[in-house]
C-alpha cells in the first residue's frame, strides 16, 4: 500500500462554509473550526489550534496521521445492515414506474406484495423482512432509548444519492458534517 506523504505546509480546502485543514504534523481536522490565516500555506508558518477535549476528538489513522473531528458535527453511517428496505404505504405511490417494474416478476408480486409464511409484505416497513439484521435490532432499539442512534429508511436503491434523501435532510437539519461509512455495502455507498 502507498501511503501518502505528509504535507509541507498547511493546506485548507473546500470552502468558505465546508472546509477541512491538513498540517504538516499529520494532523486532518475536519472540526471547520477555524480556517487558516491568511497567507499561511504560502509561509507554512501556523500554530495549530489546541484540541478542545469537550467537543473534540482526534482520530490514529493509518500513514501516521490523526483526524480531528467535532464530536457534534459527526455520525457513523452503517450501510444496509436490515434485510429489506423500510417502505410505506404512500411511498408504494410515488415510488418511479421503472424501479416497480423490476421488482415485479412476470407482472405480478412487487412492492408490498404479501411473502410466504412469516414474512410479511415485501420491503414494507414494521415487517419481518425489513427488520435489522439479526442482534442489530435490539441494539438499536437501546441506542434509540439512549438518543444516539437514528434509523433512516430507504425507499430507493440509493439511500444517499439523489436531491433530498431522508438521510441528507437528516443530517442538515442536524448540522452533521463529518460522516463515517460502515456496514454490509460500505464500499458500495455511492449506490446504496
Amino acid at each position: 500500500m502507498t501511503i501518502r506523504p505528509r504535507v509541507t505546509s498547511p493546506i485548507e480546502y473546500g470552502d468558505a462554509a465546508s472546509f477541512w485543514v491538513e498540517y504538516p504534523s499529520g494532523l486532518v481536522d475536519l472540526t471547520r473550526h477555524a480556517h487558516l490565516p491568511l497567507g499561511a500555506q504560502d509561509t507554512g508558518e501556523v500554530q495549530i489550534p489546541p484540541l478542545q477535549t469537550s467537543t473534540q476528538l482526534e482520530i490514529p489513522v493509518d500513514g501516521e496521521r490523526v483526524v480531528r473531528i467535532s464530536k457534534e458535527r459527526s455520525a457513523i453511517v452503517i450501510i444496509d445492515m436490515q434485510k429489506n428496505w423500510g417502505l410505506t404505504e404512500h411511498e408504494l405511490h410515488t415510488i418511479p414506474p421503472a424501479l416497480v417494474r423490476s421488482f415485479m416478476k412476470n407482472g405480478r408480486g412487487g412492492f408490498g406484495s404479501q411473502l410466504p409464511g412469516t414474512f410479511g409484505r415485501l420491503l414494507m416497513r414494521g415487517e419481518y423482512n425489513s427488520d435489522l439484521y439479526g442482534p442489530l435490532q435490539g441494539l438499536y432499539e437501546e441506542g434509540k432509548k439512549e438518543g444516539t442512534d437514528v434509523w433512516v429508511h430507504k425507499n430507493r436503491m440509493s439511500g444517499i444519492w439523489g436531491y433530498q434523501t431522508a438521510l441528507d435532510l437528516y443530517l442538515q437539519e442536524n448540522g452533521i458534517t463529518t460522516l463515517f461509512f460502515a456496514g454490509v455495502n460500505a464500499d458500495q455507498a455511492s449506490t446504496v
